[in-house]
């Protein structure tokens, strides 16, 4: 329902745009793997909690369970740069498209 409410506005929004553009999406928040594992915890009323491994034992274990090479290198190179703080931004693109404030995972759950 909420996608059909938007699309025409959205679609709208980026026929404006000329040329190339990268449209950096986020949500409304930054979310640590603290903060994740705590919200899923509460949400769920699972006791979790973040372990931390290697980047070595993280890919050994995506090819343990069968995921290809290549998606557990792309895997662990997108934690890597997580590690490194690459993802911490939080972006006004969803409002800047469609008028509406992004809304938290955990809000919407």
């Amino acid at each position: 329902m909420c996608a059909e409410i938007i699309a025409p506005e959205l679609r709208w929004s980026i026929g404006q745009c000329t040329g190339k553009h990268i449209f950096d999406v986020t949500g409304p928040a930054v979310i640590s793997h603290n903060t994740l594992a705590q919200s899923i915890s509460d949400i769920t009323g699972l006791d979790l909690s973040r372990n931390l491994v290697t980047l070595e034992e993280l890919e050994r274990d995506w090819l343990d369970s069968g995921i290809p090479p290549s998606v557990a290198q792309t895997s662990n190179h997108f934690d890597k740069d997580a590690a490194q703080g690459y993802h911490i931004i939080v972006s006004s693109t969803v409002e800047d498209l469609s008028g509406y404030k992004p809304v938290s995972p955990f809000d919407y759950l």
